[in-house]
């Protein structure tokens, strides 16, 4: 071992604004996919994103934490259901089916049963905040286990979301969905 990487999470009460005025702004009805390539913050954001939504909103939402690592002792949940070590998957069609939530909150998408899942979910009426591997829109768009999301024109704002090794800035950039160029 020539190295040890310890992930201690933390809420940064600042993370979510970018993506919480987005929500707003839409009357929480547009789902957002947030980007990034890895190590940018993404969970961070979600963590964030959680404590808003649970003090901030009367929204009924549930959060998908299979690695355990967006709930912590810190978050505000007052209207959130939690879906801890479950696959996502099953975890989001669960939730969609049994708990009712308004707004679904989960991390990093990664293949096609659990962008199905997504397509169920919002079949059903609930608002997506979810999070995926991508260095760019481009490569973003390009992800073949996310075509079934993109075909679907599931979400409204895609969100990158970079940093520059060792600062605390975020810098975002918005593409919002613009599905003839997907064609």
């Amino acid at each position: 071992v020539s190295s040890i990487n310890i992930r201690i999470p933390q809420i940064i009460p600042w993370a979510s604004n970018y993506v919480y005025s987005l929500l707003e702004k839409s009357n929480f009805s547009a789902s957002i996919l947030i980007f990034s390539p890895p190590g940018a913050g993404k969970t961070t954001i979600l963590r964030d994103l959680v404590n808003k939504l649970g003090a901030k909103s009367n929204k009924r939402y549930a959060v998908i934490d299979t690695r355990d690592e967006i709930l912590i002792s810190e978050t505000k949940n007052s209207h959130c259901d939690a879906y801890i070590s479950y696959p996502k998957g099953y975890a989001i069609e669960l939730a969609t089916k049994s708990m009712t939530p308004e707004i679904i909150l989960c991390d990093e998408i990664s293949n096609e049963n659990e962008a199905n899942a997504i397509l169920k979910a919002s079949n059903s009426g609930v608002v997506l905040i979810a999070t995926t591997h991508a260095s760019t829109y481009d490569e973003l768009i390009s992800k073949k286990i996310l075509k079934s999301i993109f075909d679907a024109k599931i979400f409204k704002y895609f969100v990158g979301v970079n940093r520059k090794n060792g600062e605390k800035k975020y810098n975002f950039t918005l593409n919002e969905e613009k599905y003839e160029a997907l064609l």
